[in-house]
């Protein structure tokens, strides 16, 4: 409401504004039509004194029909200014008219909402007011849900009537800045309008003082002329009152054009004062009517808050009836407990009376079987003594038996860890040098098998399909792998017989080499062979690997790297096996599939 209220304030003074402009405008329009009477009112003086010239030559008729064209171009322009200004009146009063008609369907609008409003407040003061009296819970119930559906109501209907509100402020608010648009356009056109007749009001200033110099120098020498009598023909006499008659013609029709002109623009200024003084009072009016509007609304607002008050008592009255209510159904379960309660308690007393009659006959029975349960516990309890005896010779027994084995069990392990302190150093050296194979020794035969297992099944496939995609030839992919094998069998060779130099089995393989050294020659082999077996694989190859790589793609060349690098690190280890190990190229033979190039199985060399 109160945003609705500043909009209408709003609304009220941009009208103002827009009066207070047709007000300058009219006093602009005033002082510029005084101007152009008077320009107009001292050309008919010119002319005047033009017309009591006594003669005119041909360069005066051609002036005079300047001046003529002149004339009529001003007296275009001027209806032209006319019409001109009929339209924008027009506009003017087909919009005030509008806004008319709009300020009076809002104004209808507004009155029939103050009317619903006050029926709505009546209803719900009636409603009030029966309220107070003393009924049933229901009708109260009744009442209230009827309050609620007439606030709710009231509710709504002011929402919806605010929101047309607020809909006809903005399309006001859109029709006042297109009227201000269009009064700031006519407000440009005569600014130019008034500039154009300006500046041909100069023009014929200009001219008609030419006019009159050139007159006033004719003149002169018709007087001269006129002095020498003798000069002059009858013909020549009669052809200056010829020329002198058709001037005063002349002039007198350009008065009258003159006179024409100046009641046309004196009806028009008439015209234009009515226009404006209606305007005026046309925008009187709808401020008037807005004033009414902004009085219907704060008697609206004051309306809207009492019904906000009256919602607020019949929120409270029902906050109240709800703790009415709430107490009256405590109470009625309270009632209801303490029924329930009694009936229990009655229950209870009964039930006390059956079972103490049961009880009785239950205490009779419990004597006699106690006295059976006394007879049975003695002779349990005798029965019970001579196991506990039982039971100690028995542990006694089973104490010395434990003992005895325990005793045993020591002896034997003493023994048994001095036999492992003697074969312990040499198990433990013919397990690292392949003299027995180990489950804990990650580059055994049978984990080499497996390594070559997995790079002939489960790697190998995926390399395959990579290099088959790409047009290699598997002449040139079988030569590599076997290649890779070869070069890291020569290696480690070579890299055993460096040790051998380094053990000095060269030197004395003439003669017999003692069991020791053999062993811990093995022992640096599989040193090494450890030492292989947790390195890079990519460390170990050579690069470049290919003689003719550029001619290969980088995908191309990333396969050949993996499964080099992957049959040059497993050559090795298996190099180093004792015996060494290594793929059974000779008795190989392919499958149904050409490019299945490495061999089944793997043999000591």
């Amino acid at each position: 409401m109160g945003n609705t209220r500043s909009a209408l304030k709003q609304k009220e003074e941009e009208l103002k504004s827009v009066k207070n402009r047709l007000i300058e405008i009219e006093t602009f329009y005033k002082e510029k039509l005084q101007e152009a009477r008077s320009a107009l009112k001292q050309k008919e003086e010119e002319l005047k004194s033009v017309k009591d010239s006594k003669s005119l030559n041909s360069e005066d008729k051609s002036s005079c029909q300047r001046c003529e064209q002149h004339e009529r171009e001003h007296k275009e322009s001027m209806t032209e200014m006319e019409t001109f200004y009929k339209e924008k009146l027009h506009e003017a009063r087909s919009a005030l008219k509008q806004k008319e008609e709009e300020l009076k369907s809002v104004r209808d609008s507004w009155t029939e909402m103050e009317r619903l409003n006050q029926d709505k407040l009546n209803e719900a003061r009636r409603l009030k007011n029966e309220e107070g009296v003393n009924s049933s819970c229901q009708r109260c119930e009744q009442h209230e849900r009827e309050h609620k559906e007439s606030m709710t109501e009231m509710e709504t209907f002011y929402k919806k009537k605010l929101h047309e509100a607020r809909s006809a402020l903005k399309q006001k608010e859109e029709e006042l800045k297109s009227v201000r648009d269009s009064l700031t356009e006519m407000e440009t056109l005569n600014e130019e309008k008034l500039h154009e007749a300006r500046s041909a009001l100069k023009q014929k200033e200009e001219e008609l003082k030419s006019f009159k110099d050139r007159m006033a120098a004719e003149l002169e020498e018709d007087t001269k002329s006129m002095n020498i009598p003798v000069s002059q023909t009858p013909a020549e006499i009669q052809t200056h009152q010829k020329n002198l008659y058709e001037a005063r013609s002349a002039l007198n029709q350009k008065e009258e054009e003159l006179k024409l002109v100046r009641d046309r623009m004196t009806e028009m200024e008439r015209l234009n004062q009515e226009k404006l003084q209606e305007a005026r009072s046309s925008l009187k009016q709808k401020e008037e009517e807005l004033k009414s509007f902004r009085i219907s609304l704060t008697d609206m607002e004051r309306l809207y808050q009492g019904i906000h008050w009256a919602r607020s008592s019949l929120k409270q009255k029902e906050e109240e009836l709800k703790s009415v209510k709430n107490r009256m159904t405590e109470m009625e379960r309270l009632n209801q407990e303490k029924l329930h309660e009694a009936r229990s308690a009655l229950k209870q007393e009964e039930g006390q009376i059956e079972s103490l009659e049961d009880r009785l006959i239950k205490m009779c029975t419990y004597q006699k079987n106690l006295y059976e349960a006394r007879s049975a516990l003695t002779q349990k309890d005798q029965e019970l003594k001579s196991l506990k005896d039982r039971m100690t010779e028995m542990e006694t027994l089973y104490k010395e038996k434990l003992h005895e084995a325990r005793s045993a069990l020591k002896q034997k392990d003493e023994e048994l860890k001095s036999v492992r302190d003697r074969v312990a150093p040499d198990l433990t050296l013919s397990i690292k040098t392949g003299d027995t194979e180990s489950m804990n020794n990650p580059v055994s035969k049978t984990k080499l098998t497996e390594m070559y297992n997995k790079l002939k099944l489960l790697q190998w496939p995926k390399i395959k399909d990579h290099l088959k995609s790409n047009a290699v030839s598997r002449e040139f992919t079988r030569d590599l792998t076997q290649k890779m094998f070869k070069d890291a069998a020569e290696e480690m060779e070579r890299k055993k017989k460096q040790i051998d130099e380094v053990f000095g089995l060269i030197e004395n393989s003439s003669g017999l080499t003692p069991q020791k050294v053999k062993e811990f020659r093995q022992l640096t082999i599989h040193s090494l062979q450890m030492n292989l077996h947790h390195s890079r694989k990519e460390d170990l190859l050579q690069s470049p690997f290919l003689d003719d790589e550029a001619q290969y793609s980088q995908d191309v060349m990333e396969n050949f790297r993996l499964l080099a690098s992957e049959c040059y690190w497993l050559g090795c280890l298996m190099a180093l096996n004792n015996p060494p190990l290594q793929p059974d190229w000779e008795n190989h033979v392919p499958g149904m599939d050409a490019w299945d190039i490495f061999p089944r199985n793997i043999k000591s060399v």
